[in-house]
């Protein structure tokens, strides 16, 4: 996803549904209609390791319920606020 965007979405939501935090961002992207490009070039795709929580059922019905109502509205459910990440931090360059 483009840098723009990513900031435009406000980054994964840092909430309670992480066990499916992957597809959950295909469909806030999906909701706010930016679209898919699939790259079928026979070149490596890498995608960085993370840990799996276990999956819940309660957790994946509050999946299905937010993905079928940003659909429906198309509309992505943005969670993080404007401050989400370091936006309030000032880091200072640091050379070695």
């Amino acid at each position: 996803m483009a840098r723009s965007q990513w900031h435009k979405l406000r980054s994964y939501p840092e909430e309670s549904i992480q066990p499916y935090m992957d597809g959950y961002m295909c469909f806030i992207a999906a909701s706010s209609g930016l679209s898919q490009v699939i790259l079928n070039n026979n070149k490596k795709i890498y995608h960085q390791e993370h840990s799996r929580p276990p999956k819940s059922f309660a957790g994946y019905e509050l999946y299905k319920k937010r993905i079928k109502k940003m659909m429906k509205l198309k509309q992505p459910l943005i969670t993080n606020n404007k401050n989400w990440g370091l936006a309030k931090e000032s880091l200072p360059d640091f050379y070695i």
